[in-house]
């Protein structure tokens, strides 16, 4: 420690310097707004990369399923407009006639769109196919095709080609079947199911899709670039409020370092000065011998209680309200003199 003219201590000048060099080490660690506008820009590509994904893969869902929906719709043009039509009575007692003139016309105007097709009775066994060695065969419902039966719903699935009615077809070809309920001219109801190629639904799925797929990435990619300016003008505003906060922390370590100088004076020329003095005249005192001299104990004593004065005001300086005493109004020494 240095002191000055005045009696000042003044703290070392390399505690200075190492301070100010933290503080600018501290200002070159704090990033920019050109890096936080970056930082935002490399979170919002991430963000904008994870929902196009989502969106792609809701998307995809989304064009599959309408494909389905119009296969389903397609499956109800075909049963109501070709087949219910050429669909006679006799085709439930197993009639030649009648199901050769349903062949006649599923054959040019239903296949050329579907890959199979099956009528079914109420039991369970094929009334017509065009598969002919299906015919007549007799086959266990399952839960979707007892449903469709009884409540008149369409359904729509993944064909599953192990079972033993889908013996004859290409197990290396996915199909879609869909299931309808149709009625005879006097009302007995029969199943009538249509066999779609799924790569028929994939294809329709992806064309859905690519007339989808611009408008949403482009909306995406705008939003991101509407977002831009806002991300710098808000990184901007952030440094200077950072910066704002740092002046704020630095006057007030500045003003600290002001008050603790100030008082390490004080001490320094006032109270240490005057102990100092009090311990020489007591030791001068003691080494006399003999009769106490009452004007040199006396002055001490005048010195210590000046000295407890000046370290009363410095108290009250630093901690003006620190003595609960002082607060609820009871006598304190330290606060009140006796």
């Amino acid at each position: 420690m240095s002191r000055t003219r005045s009696g000042r201590v003044d703290a070392p000048a390399g505690r200075s310097r190492t301070r100010r060099s933290r503080n600018v080490h501290d200002d070159e660690r704090q990033p920019s707004s050109a890096g936080l506008a970056v930082r935002y820009a490399l979170t919002g590509l991430v963000t904008l990369l994870a929902v196009a994904l989502v969106a792609a893969h809701a998307g995809r869902t989304m064009s599959t399923e309408v494909a389905i929906d119009a296969a389903v719709r397609a499956t109800a043009l075909v049963g109501d407009l070709a087949v219910r039509p050429a669909l006679d009575d006799a085709v439930l007692r197993g009639d030649p006639r009648a199901v050769a003139a349903l062949d006649e016309v599923v054959r040019p105007r239903v296949l050329s769109s579907l890959v199979r097709v099956k009528i079914w009775d109420e039991g369970g066994r094929i009334l017509y196919s065009d598969e002919p060695r299906l015919r007549g065969q007799q086959f266990a419902f399952s839960a979707d095709e007892r449903r469709v039966l009884a409540t008149g719903e369409r359904h729509a699935g993944l064909s599953d080609l192990t079972r033993p009615e889908n013996r004859f077809e290409d197990h290396d070809v996915a199909l879609l079947e869909v299931y309808e309920r149709l009625t005879t001219p006097s009302g007995v109801p029969v199943l009538f199911e249509a066999y779609h190629r799924y790569e028929g639904i994939t294809e329709e799925s992806r064309r859905t899709w690519t007339r989808f797929a611009p408008s949403l990435f482009g909306a995406l990619v705008l939003l991101a670039l509407l977002q831009l300016p806002i991300a710098v003008a808000l990184a901007r505003r952030l440094r200077r409020a950072q910066r704002q906060r740092e002046t704020l922390l630095r006057r007030v370590i500045e003003a600290t370092d002001t008050d603790r100088r100030r008082i390490a004076g004080d001490l320094h020329d006032g109270v240490v000065q005057d102990l100092a003095g009090v311990a020489f005249a007591l030791g001068a005192v003691v080494r006399a011998g003999g009769a106490v001299n009452v004007a040199e104990v006396d002055g001490a004593a005048w010195r210590i209680r000046h000295a407890v004065r000046s370290l009363r005001s410095l108290l009250v300086e630093i901690y003006p309200r620190t003595c609960t005493r002082r607060a609820s109004k009871q006598r304190c020494r330290t606060c009140w003199p006796a």
